[in-house]
């Protein structure tokens, strides 16, 4: 609860009064839902090279096992292909085309949440889908709010996927080649553009509406532990109430993994046509297909382990400093715009 201490005198003796200040008008849940566009490219671009030297290793573990359509004993567990990388080319082995990545990756991350920063002011100020900006409601509240689905946001996410899948194609496919040592061609640089259309679109709607879902119930917590303070619940509910934010740790690393979770099969998918030899032209239908046979479910889903360590480490991490960053770039921007 928001208070200041007001000094009053009588008769000689000064004494302190609460009074409460009005509820903030400030919907700031966290720097994802609230960050300008032009910090949003800034951010991002940090958030890219963060990842990438976090997580470039397990990434590497990941592409290798998804790549194979054969299981054999230098590819049938997360610790055989480790070993198998480490025997073969050394440490240096894991972060083997991760040179280009660091430049492509800020930029990939910076179409990613500037597109969907763009988006989602687009959407809302032009009432697109509802007449109330959700951003301007006042949380700063006691009061316990039912989850409220935000649509604009997800829609703003599948187009920050679209604009990173563009950029993302032609580079995640010269990593794949890479890593699995073989030859690639200039005129089938976006080889796997639909898988990776599909793959990104979903991962970065279902991202911020895990973002958004989270951050609300969280504030909700905060809310009803709040109220159990008070004997008048009634009383007290709307008085000003300053909630915590979500952990950018927990942001970054749960709810993008999650996502992953659940678009993991497109991923798949998108790093075996990457993979494919030149004589292979098989599109995201009958490549699905092909591992629905051959591997069956378990395929779907192959790499999963070091993908989701790198998830939780690599975007929580990253999370952290686009918050940081973000908040500093926010500061700025606003004295800036003060002169």
């Amino acid at each position: 609860m928001s208070q200041n201490n007001v000094s009053t005198t009588h008769g000689g003796v000064s004494e302190k009064a609460e009074v409460s200040l009005p509820p903030k008008r400030d919907n700031n849940k966290s720097a994802l839902i609230q960050t300008s566009p032009l910090v949003s490219f800034a951010s991002g671009a940090v958030y890219g090279i963060t990842s990438v030297i976090v997580g470039q290793p397990l990434d590497m573990i990941k592409t290798t096992m998804q790549s194979t359509t054969q299981i054999n004993v230098t590819n049938n567990s997360t610790m055989s292909v480790i070993r198998n990388i480490y025997k073969n080319h050394g440490f240096l082995g894991f972060y083997r085309g991760s040179v280009p990545l660091l430049v492509s990756s800020s930029v990939l991350r910076s179409l990613q949440f500037g597109g969907y920063s763009l988006a989602l002011d687009f959407i809302v100020t032009n009432h697109l889908i509802s007449k109330v900006d959700f951003r301007k409601e006042n949380l700063n509240v006691l009061e316990v709010k039912p989850y409220s689905f935000h649509p604009e946001m997800f829609l703003a996410g599948c187009f920050g996927g679209a604009c990173r899948a563009i950029a993302e194609t032609p580079v995640e496919y010269l990593k794949v080649r890479r890593q699995t040592y073989q030859s690639w061609k200039l005129n089938e640089m976006f080889r796997g553009f639909s898988a990776t259309l599909l793959r990104n679109m979903f991962l970065l709607g279902t991202f911020f509406i895990f973002v958004d879902f989270f951050t609300q119930e969280y504030r909700n917590y905060q809310v009803r532990k709040e109220l159990e303070k008070y004997e008048d619940k009634k009383a007290a509910e709307n008085k000003p109430f300053e909630f915590k934010k979500l952990n950018p740790f927990f942001v970054g690393s749960a709810c993008s993994t999650l996502a992953w979770l659940l678009v993991f099969p497109f991923d798949v998918i998108k790093s075996q046509i990457q993979s494919m030899k030149v004589t292979e032209q098989l599109g995201v239908v009958q490549r699905l297909t092909i591992v629905g046979k051959t591997l069956g479910f378990r395929g779907f889903f192959r790499g999963v382990v070091p993908a989701s360590a790198r998830s939780i480490v690599a975007n929580g991490l990253s999370m952290i400093v686009f918050d940081y960053v973000s908040k500093n770039f926010s500061h700025w921007e606003h004295q800036l715009r003060g002169k």
